[in-house]
């Protein structure tokens, strides 16, 4: 079940940063085709940006906490079946590295938007 809610973190951060991309690009083009996105952004990043973005972070990170076993290899702190670094766990691994460097910028970014707005208000 980790790894399946792993996997959802990740399409729902991917999901994210479409929306972004969509808004950013309606907003140059002044024309919005769907709101759905923008209603959308409006809720999922208010909650990035708060409650999800250190659980998320957290939960990103703890994929690759590893312990030396008994037998001097690396484990996965919980769950103690599965090797670092190896096989499968290199791929979930890479990917929660990679998204993890993909979403602090976004996160920050939106966090500076909102505060911006809220100066200016």
């Amino acid at each position: 079940i980790y790894i399946t809610v792993f996997y959802l973190c990740l399409v729902l951060i991917i999901f994210v940063i479409l929306c972004i991309a969509y808004v950013s690009a309606s907003f140059t083009k002044k024309k919005f085709t769907f709101l759905w996105p923008l209603v959308a952004l409006r809720s999922i990043c208010g909650l990035f940006v708060t409650v999800l973005f250190l659980p998320l972070l957290d939960f990103f990170v703890s994929l690759l906490n590893c312990i030396e076993d008994d037998q001097g290899r690396k484990v996965h702190v919980f769950f103690n079946d599965v090797v670092c670094f190896q096989g499968e766990h290199l791929i979930h691994a890479i990917l929660a590295v990679s998204y993890t460097h993909l979403t602090l910028p976004t996160i920050y970014s939106v966090q500076i938007s909102v505060v911006a707005l809220s100066l200016t208000k």
